[in-house]
């Protein structure tokens, strides 16, 4: 973590460029930083931006604080994404998924479609980084087929499929899981060496 003389001495000509700028428009101030990462500002702006753009791609609602640490960990992916060669997203990856957003709620298609194929671009990179090292064992199939599959299945009434039914399926998920531990593993490591303040 950065110090505090620090960090006054790194945001306040920012705060004071952000004051002057407004001034200037003859506008009203409407923005203030909330979190600073590594050099990089998040502002109020950016959070009710990346809130919009939620909604737009029907991921879950939030609030203000758990978007301001989602903009911090998006920012430290992409100083990690930066420094792999090879992740990139085509237009057309990302034409596929705008196929499903029919409605932008106002939110121009350009700040969506970049939110698009940055979500695009840190799948790939947990892929390339953790994803194609991670495998399920048949043990462990078996044991969330058990205790994880089944309750879920009796619970919601229907039939319980057999295992070799859902061999696949269940592998994916146990596989998934491992590598969310292991992205949340990374992330706690990397924004222990980064400097991060977040203002409440």
């Amino acid at each position: 973590h950065i110090g505090e003389h620090v960090l006054m001495r790194r945001t306040l000509p920012l705060l004071l460029f952000l004051v002057l700028t407004a001034v200037g428009a003859g506008a009203e101030i409407i923005d203030r930083i909330l979190a600073v990462v590594n050099n990089h500002v998040i502002t109020l702006s950016d959070v009710r931006r990346a809130d919009r753009v939620r909604t737009v791609l029907k991921y879950p609602a939030i609030d203000q604080k758990q978007l301001v640490r989602e903009l911090v960990d998006a920012a430290l992916i992409e100083e990690q994404i930066a420094q792999f060669f090879g992740i990139d997203v085509t237009e057309a990856e990302v034409d596929e998924v705008m196929k499903d957003v029919p409605d932008l709620r106002g939110v121009p298609v350009d700040i969506v479609r970049e939110a698009v194929r940055s979500r695009l671009r840190a799948d790939a990179f947990f892929e390339l980084r953790f994803g194609q090292f991670l495998r399920a064992t048949d043990a462990e199939v078996a044991d969330y087929y058990n205790k994880v599959f089944v309750p879920a299945a009796q619970q919601k009434g229907g039939p319980v499929p057999p295992l070799a039914q859902v061999t696949d399926l269940i592998r994916d998920s146990v596989i998934q899981e491992k590598a969310a531990h292991e992205v949340e593993s990374w992330l706690t490591a990397i924004r222990r060496r980064s400097d991060i303040e977040i203002f409440d």
